[in-house]
């Protein structure tokens, strides 16, 4: 249903998540001879700070296609009430007239009484939250697994600025309103999105 309303032109219906990015690789493949089973490799020991780590928050638009971003050093109530201010005064310019829908998980930062005491304030702005471990009805997810493919796969990064500038050079390619990822995201979403009625209201 809230994917209709937002075709329909009521509602900005927002998909958001976060995932945490570090600057030591995530492996993609390997070479072995066939046949020898692959050992597990720690690759902590490729860094000196391994710990260091970049919070990315995020929220796509389906319509659209559209990334919002929103960069920060933990996954926190803090960063993430400062992201949907920032969607929000964002979208109480471009589209003054409509409602913002953002679809969440069930993370703490979400649910946290900071969060919750300021969208309680907002007419602009609600939420509704997924089902327990659903990724795969949040079409962001698959964003992610793209930005991890072209960020993060098998690099090494040395420090978090180096890690911070290549994120946003991600960003500015496949974060704007492009009518291929908007075309892509309608589709996948028109596909889990038509029956929603095991989403329910949050906040």
């Amino acid at each position: 249903m809230l994917y209709e309303i937002a075709q329909a032109g009521a509602i900005v219906l927002l998909i958001q998540d976060e995932i945490l990015v570090s600057l030591i690789p995530t492996l993609n493949r390997r070479w072995l001879p066939k046949g020898r089973k692959t050992a597990k490799i720690y690759c902590r020991s490729l860094h000196p700070k391994p710990q260091e780590k970049l919070a990315i928050f995020g929220a796509l638009n389906v319509l659209t296609g559209k990334v919002h971003r929103f960069l920060a050093l933990a996954i926190k109530k803090e960063p993430f009430l400062g992201f949907i201010r920032r969607i929000t005064q964002y979208y109480r310019n471009q589209a003054p007239d409509q409602l913002i829908c953002l679809v969440i998980d069930g993370h703490s930062a979400h649910r946290a009484q900071l969060v919750t005491r300021w969208l309680r304030g907002q007419s602009r702005i609600f939420c509704y939250q997924l089902p327990k471990n659903s990724p795969e009805l949040s079409p962001i997810e698959y964003f992610w697994r793209k930005l991890r493919k072209e960020v993060t796969h098998d690099t090494v990064y040395p420090d978090l600025r180096q890690l911070r500038q290549t994120s946003i050079q991600f960003f500015n390619r496949w974060g704007g309103k492009s009518p291929r990822l908007g075309a892509w995201v309608q589709e996948l979403a028109g596909k889990i999105w038509t029956q929603d009625n095991h989403i329910k209201p949050f906040g």
